[in-house]
């Protein structure tokens, strides 16, 4: 089975799947194009609009599906640290707790829980039903380091995908494709002497408070799993990283890096975020509900 660009929600679904088999089984860069995508908030209606689309889908099939909301802020989010050094003093890196129970993997998604309740037969039907047959239609997508990935065409999440991006084909081999270039780009910016400099500053700044971490990303997942030090690690971080401008430095070599990696794949990161603006106008026509939620008060 291909699952494909699977989100935390249905990866710890598929992910228990996995392991219930194994142990059965023994062009030359732009340099005016700008890449910008739909806001952050736009990219949580789209999050939580396929969500209930997925939830309507599996409820028809006669499956429950819980519809979760984008996770907030993660540690990855956090690449290069903060610099705010009262904002950590005063709520340290404001980790939510999903983000908490993301970092450390736990076994907490609720859909998880109830594929782990259905019955061994329901549990099939129920992966028919989410992720398509396993001989079902299947589409692929070489992706700019030579590797090819597969996912499905058939199910839930599939159908939630052609409802809300026309073609559930096209928005894989976009998203796949593009999604994989920030992998490029943060390896790009690991290599910039000026990135390296900045992050060796850091890492001797963080010694000096009694702290070994290799990164601030390290430091932020520290500060997850062990949330009663959460502020103390969160200020180091923001100490050090206004005295090693970690922050601006990572930032820009990122955007250098990004308009570079970016600029090579014009026509498929153009057409990939035009997709999903595409999808924010149908998501605030047929999931109103979604709309509603990410423009409340709360969810900003």
């Amino acid at each position: 089975m291909a699952f494909g660009d699977l989100r935390p929600e249905r990866l710890a679904v598929a992910a228990m799947i996995w392991s219930m088999a194994a142990g059965c089984s023994g062009q030359q860069p732009s340099t005016t194009t700008t890449f910008d995508r739909v806001p952050s908030r736009d990219q949580r209606l789209l999050y939580l609009a396929e969500e209930i689309l997925v939830s309507h889908c599996m409820m028809e099939g006669g499956f429950e599906y819980a519809a979760i909301p984008a996770p907030g802020a993660t540690p990855e989010a956090r690449t290069y640290g903060t610099n705010d050094v009262d904002a950590a003093r005063r709520e340290g890196y404001r980790l939510k707790s999903d983000a908490k129970r993301a970092a450390l993997n736990l076994p907490s998604d609720e859909n998880a829980r109830l594929y782990a309740a259905l019955p061994h037969h329901r549990q099939h039907a129920y992966e028919r039903a989410l992720f398509g047959a396993p001989d079902g239609r299947k589409g692929s997508v070489t992706l700019p380091d030579g590797s090819t990935i597969g996912f499905g065409l058939d199910g839930c999440s599939a159908s939630a995908r052609e409802t809300l991006y026309g073609s559930v084909e096209r928005y894989m081999t976009l998203a796949s494709f593009v999604d994989n270039l920030a992998i490029e780009v943060g390896a790009a910016v690991e290599r910039d002497p000026r990135y390296i400099t900045a992050l060796g500053a850091w890492r001797n700044c963080m010694r000096e408070r009694g702290f070994t971490y290799e990164s601030p990303g390290e430091a932020a997942d520290a500060a997850v799993a062990a949330p009663v030090d959460e502020r103390q690690i969160a200020v180091a971080d923001a100490t050090c990283g206004r005295t090693s401008r970690i922050v601006e430095v990572g930032r820009r070599s990122e955007r250098t890096h990004r308009a570079e990696v970016y600029g090579r794949y014009e026509a498929q990161v153009i057409a990939y975020y035009g997709l999903e603006a595409s999808a924010v106008e149908r998501a605030k026509r047929l999931v109103p509900a979604a709309y509603r939620a990410i423009r409340s008060p709360r969810a900003r």
